[in-house]
């Protein structure tokens, strides 16, 4: 007779060694490992970002009062997205990674709505006059932190829901609602707009 506690470990190894858990690991690893070797590239070489990188596009014949309507716009629309997802489900939502990152997302359109606010708002608008010797404060350097942050957490949940979670989870039990798949999607097409007009490409520890 089969012992239970080797047929557990039998079933445990199994499942460890099935190809949605592999392909869950190298999305994880794969990222990390590009990572690494980007920072130790441009890690000790790059020069620390100032005030003005943060609210100024990186297209130089781009207004930055278009990048600050973007980010407002980016913020209401997800902000109004979080609240019809919690109205319709309730706040057990929570519970999931999902909207967590979600409202990563919703934090960082927030704060760099206000940053570009006040970059707007400052005296004169030709950038050999911005930001020479300006020095990130507190709300740049968390603004700086979240988007680092979140640009990977939304590219693991939106990959793994997509393509490891959604073929297996359709069927009678689950539906694909246009507000699950917003909720999904939005936050990675955001951010890979905000990534392609802002001039936050170099990455400072100082």
């Amino acid at each position: 007779m089969e012992n239970s506690g080797d047929k557990g470990a039998a079933e445990g190894v199994g499942y460890w060694l099935q190809w949605q858990v592999l392909l869950s690991a190298l999305i994880c690893v794969l990222p990390t490992v590009v990572a690494v070797r980007f920072l130790r590239r441009i890690g000790g070489g790059s020069d620390p970002l100032k005030s003005v990188d943060l609210w100024s596009p990186c297209w130089r014949n781009l207004h930055p009062r278009w990048l600050l309507f973007y980010r407002a716009f980016a913020f209401i629309t997800m902000a109004y997205l979080l609240y019809e997802t919690v109205a319709a489900l309730g706040f057990i939502v929570f519970l999931f990674y999902t909207q967590w990152t979600f409202v990563l997302v919703v934090v960082y359109f927030g704060i760099a709505t206000l940053v570009s606010i006040r970059g707007c708002r400052k005296p004169g608008e030709k950038e050999s006059n911005l930001g020479v010797d300006e020095k990130l404060g507190f709300l740049e350097h968390l603004m700086q932190i979240i988007y680092q942050t979140s640009a990977g957490a939304i590219m693991l949940t939106d990959i793994v829901f997509w393509c490891l979670l959604l073929p297996f989870m359709l069927g009678e039990n689950f539906q694909l609602t246009l507000l699950i798949g917003c909720m999904h999607s939005v936050n990675a097409v955001f951010l890979i707009l905000e990534s392609a007009l802002n001039r936050m490409v170099a990455i400072s520890f100082s």
